[in-house]
């Protein structure tokens, strides 16, 4: 028993230890912590768990099938990807896609991930980033994410979506979009419920 115990507490106790962190990161550490009346361990402990226990996240850096689609989409939309992992994914905005789709497990994303592979889905989603220069890491799981939504279809589904993800463009922009997913998937149209008319 004092086994188990000892384990819980070297587990409750673990430590890591930041080596070479530069002055000015430092200070701007400092000063967000003084501001959030939080130690430094607290805020950069904060910072690391929404990081690193984010399930989208995660998956996006360590999932192969992830780095070989985005390279489908680099060429589809002649921008480079990122030279950076870790910028454009907010870990708020995976928790949503999470809660909208149900997902609790990396075999789920790579289920989504799988269905949306079909080259002509993944152009259809690039239309929108052929003028951009760079794209990020783990764009291809979210077009993925966005055709999973458009194969899905169900009113609730698309109506959050569009509320907490997708709200900088107007509903009907939005299920324009879901629609052009469906034609190719060949389904039916969808419209706002509050807008019935096609």
């Amino acid at each position: 028993m004092s086994r188990i115990v000892d384990s819980f507490l070297e587990e409750a106790n673990r430590v890591m230890t930041l080596r070479k962190i530069p002055a000015d990161v430092d200070a701007a550490i400092t000063e967000q912590a003084r501001l959030a009346g939080k130690s430094k361990n607290d805020l950069v402990l904060e910072l690391l768990t929404a990081t690193f226990g984010d399930l989208l996240g995660n998956f996006v850096r360590t999932s192969e099938l992830v780095k070989l689609m985005d390279k489908e989409v680099e060429k589809l939309t002649g921008a480079r990807l990122n030279e950076y992992w870790f910028q454009w994914q907010l870990p708020l905005e995976n928790q949503q896609y999470c809660q909208i789709f149900g997902i609790t497990s990396e075999e789920q994303l790579q289920q989504i991930l799988m269905n949306g592979m079909a080259r002509e889905l993944l152009a259809l989603r690039a239309e929108a980033y052929r003028n951009a220069e760079v794209i990020p890491h783990g764009i291809s799981l979210y077009f993925a994410l966005f055709t999973e939504a458009a194969r899905r279809g169900t009113q609730p589904l698309l109506k959050q979506m569009h509320r907490t993800l997708f709200f900088r463009i107007s509903e009907q922009q939005f299920f324009d979009e879901i629609n052009t997913m469906r034609k190719a998937m060949r389904f039916d149209p969808l419209q706002p419920e509050n807008n019935p008319h096609i």
